[in-house]
């Protein structure tokens, strides 16, 4: 997967949601069938809880389940992600005005996709 994926999740777990919707929404664009909905996905929990913060919990909830629906179609698991780990977090932090999303890296799957991002260690010359 693309480094942007890794800074799209930077931004996400800081809270800056629009930001990391924008670079979701590019790499959904870039993207083709499963990754297109995993980043879909993304999108549109990051929309959901940048509406949260906006007080409209209508367009959050809506959004969330439109999430849920596109990675329904991934299953349970994708690229290393545990997909539900990750909206059991965001469905925690949407009943929590101003919480975020507390991913535990190792349960999700997101520490083995950053090494996996990251590549192979680089030798000291």
């Amino acid at each position: 997967m693309d480094s942007r994926f890794r800074e799209a999740i930077r931004r996400f777990e800081q809270g800056r949601y629009l930001d990391a919707q924008e670079i979701f929404e590019a790499l959904r664009h870039e993207a083709g069938g499963a990754e297109r909905e995993l980043f879909q996905g993304w999108a549109l929990l990051a929309a959901a809880l940048f509406h949260r913060d906006r007080g409209n919990r209508t367009g959050a909830g809506r959004c969330f389940q439109r999430a849920r629906a596109h990675w329904q179609a991934l299953g349970p698991e994708h690229a290393g992600l545990d997909l539900n780990a990750v909206l059991r977090a965001v469905e925690k932090a949407l009943d929590h005005e101003w919480d975020r999303p507390r991913f535990d890296p190792d349960r999700t799957g997101l520490a083995e996709l950053d090494r996996r991002l990251s590549g192979p260690p680089r030798s000291a010359d």
